[in-house]
């Protein structure tokens, strides 16, 4: 009998056919997402171009600042308690110890008059002393007064006993009584003098302190009674009055900011720079702001490294008086200046740099972005000084390249 023979279904020939035909589907599915990973279409209206310019560099930043007065001087609350009067508005011109506001606080003026009381009892104990040893000492001066006029008397009684007794008029014992008289009050007043002008020198000391204490005891009631005014917010210079808002019945703690004087004695500039640029800026670079169209030259005075929200604050004054052209709480646009104005390659700003850091840019090249790497050296508010890289005359894209910035290639539809 014949036998059947199975037909097989994978020969050689159609192995090979099939293996060729995958090899090719790979290559072509290879070839396709290669493609589409490396390139990418964009629609050229999505996109910023702008072309790559050559002229003036200045080495500048632009910043917006607001007019301060100069000179700003603080109102604080020196006794804390409730507002029970107000005297003046905010805004109004005030004169240097001009009466504000009238703290009212029981406690405090309570202290004040016992504190007051006990002070004038002290002066009045040391004027007693002072009046009991000045009594004293006028009881020494008098007792070495008559001392002195008993010893004359003697002295006069001897003299004349002994001029007699010489010519023997008297008897010898009425003459050494007057001798003896005499010796004694000549002695006795000697020794009381001495002690009178010890004591009086003692006496004088005691009342150097005692006035020295008065004086003090004085002073210190003067400044008490001064304090007791404290509860009396005065005006401490000369100027307009500003951030003053107390109400009828509001508390105010000791040492708390009530207002503030703003003394019309000039003005400045106050600008908040961000902080990219602290170690750039210093204390004496010039500066131009612009009122009006024209431009006016300003100083940087103050610098505070402090950095809040990404930015540190400087103080700029005006090198000329403008009172007359500026207000209080006027923005004006200030310009500070690095370095001389130079000729560069100049590449305009855009969010191109915060895709890519500055380290390379998309050229257009006819209707294709090529990836081009660059350096780039200073910049200001519109353009980066482009070193190396770019040429006049190129137009780059300046748009944001996040959607496609790992693309080597982008095309223009």
């Amino acid at each position: 009998m014949d036998t059947v023979i199975e037909k097989k279904r994978f020969t050689p020939k159609r192995i090979l056919t099939i293996s060729l035909i995958t090899i090719v589907a790979i290559t072509i599915i290879t070839i396709s997402a290669g493609f589409e990973l490396f390139s990418y279409e964009i629609d050229k209206s999505r996109v910023t171009i702008k072309d790559v310019t050559y002229g003036p560099f200045e080495d500048i930043i632009m910043a917006n600042g607001t007019v301060e007065p100069k000179t700003t001087v603080f109102v604080n609350v020196i006794e804390g308690g409730m507002v029970e009067e107000i005297f003046a508005e905010d805004g109004a011109m005030v004169q240097a110890g001009q009466p504000l506001v009238k703290i009212s606080n029981p406690n405090v003026s309570l202290r004040y008059m016992t504190q007051e009381t006990a002070t004038i009892e002290q002066i009045n104990n040391l004027r007693n002393t002072r009046l009991i040893i000045e009594n004293t000492q006028r009881d020494l001066n008098d007792k070495l007064y008559l001392q002195e006029k008993d010893f004359f008397e003697a002295e006069r009684q001897y003299k004349m006993d002994t001029a007699l007794y010489r010519k023997g008029v008297i008897a010898k014992n009425n003459y050494l009584k007057s001798v003896e008289s005499y010796e004694y009050h000549k002695k006795r007043t000697a020794l009381i003098k001495t002690s009178v002008v010890k004591e009086i020198k003692n006496r004088e000391q005691q009342l150097e302190r005692l006035n020295t204490s008065i004086n003090l005891m004085e002073r210190n009631l003067e400044i008490l009674r001064k304090n007791r005014s404290n509860l009396t917010v005065k005006s401490p210079i000369t100027g307009r009055l500003s951030s003053f808002n107390p109400v009828l019945g509001q508390n105010y703690n000791s040492g708390q900011t009530m207002g503030k004087i703003n003394v019309l004695d000039g003005f400045i500039i106050r600008a908040f720079v961000s902080e990219y640029y602290i170690n750039k800026v210093r204390e004496g670079q010039k500066a131009i702001c612009y009122i009006n169209d024209n431009e006016y030259e300003l100083t940087i005075k103050k610098v505070l490294p402090e950095v809040s929200n990404n930015e540190f604050q400087i103080d700029l004054g005006f090198n000329s008086e403008l009172k007359d052209k500026i207000t209080r709480g006027q923005t004006l646009s200030v310009k500070i200046q690095f370095a001389d104005k130079i000729n560069a390659i100049r590449l305009p700003k855009g969010m191109h740099f915060q895709s890519t850091g500055g380290k390379w840019v998309f050229v257009v090249n006819n209707n294709q972005l090529e990836k081009r790497e660059i350096k780039i050296g200073r910049n200001n508010n519109e353009f980066y000084e482009v070193l190396s890289g770019l040429q006049e005359g190129e137009k780059i894209v300046t748009s944001s390249y996040n959607d496609y910035k790992e693309r080597d290639k982008v095309i223009l539809k």
